[in-house]
């Protein structure tokens, strides 16, 4: 299946997902600088990240492994303060907030918060952050960074892909 967003810093995303595995592009203007990443993300089937790989235009590989237990590497190299993460979300893309959807299967009504593993784009690198997912009604959840307070509703397909971001992401009609 292939998506497309238009988001903000003026960019567009393509994104591939066949069976697990995500796979994407992000070009943009961020400050007035063109910007280009690559992204992968490969998942168990229970939706838990096993591998992230974020790929800057001109910059070097950032590569995050996990065991779908909460254990992390980065780039080879134990990241013990990580522990307890089973989600990654890539702050340029509104991609990785369908992995915490589609694995805690939460029915309307229902609210949790997660521990993940967050890049900040444009720092380019990762921390943990408590984030909160809220099922409000069919296809629409509540996201909330806890760590910032930003909140966005995401409206979802019958997948559960993330077709709307708040007004930030939005697919082309």
């Amino acid at each position: 299946m292939d998506m497309l967003w238009k988001g903000p810093w003026q960019s567009l995303e393509h994104l591939t997902i066949n069976d697990h595995d995500l796979d994407g592009t992000v070009l943009g203007l961020y400050e007035g600088r063109p910007f280009a990443l690559d992204y992968e993300i490969r998942c168990f089937a229970c939706w838990r990240t096993r591998q992230a790989t974020v790929v800057p235009k001109g910059g070097d590989p950032v590569m995050v492994t996990g065991d779908g237990e909460g254990n992390w590497l980065l780039n080879g190299e134990p990241q013990p303060q990580w522990q307890g993460c089973l989600d990654v979300d890539l702050g340029f893309t509104l991609a990785t907030n369908m992995l915490p959807i589609k694995r805690l299967g939460l029915v309307v009504g229902d609210d949790r918060t997660v521990k993940v593993l967050w890049y900040r784009f444009p720092q380019g690198y990762f921390e943990v952050v408590e984030q909160n997912y809220a099922h409000l009604a069919p296809q629409l959840y509540r996201y909330t960074n806890k760590a910032t307070g930003f909140t966005a509703e995401l409206s979802i397909d019958d997948n559960g892909m993330v077709k709307d971001y708040g007004e930030l992401w939005k697919q082309p009609r």
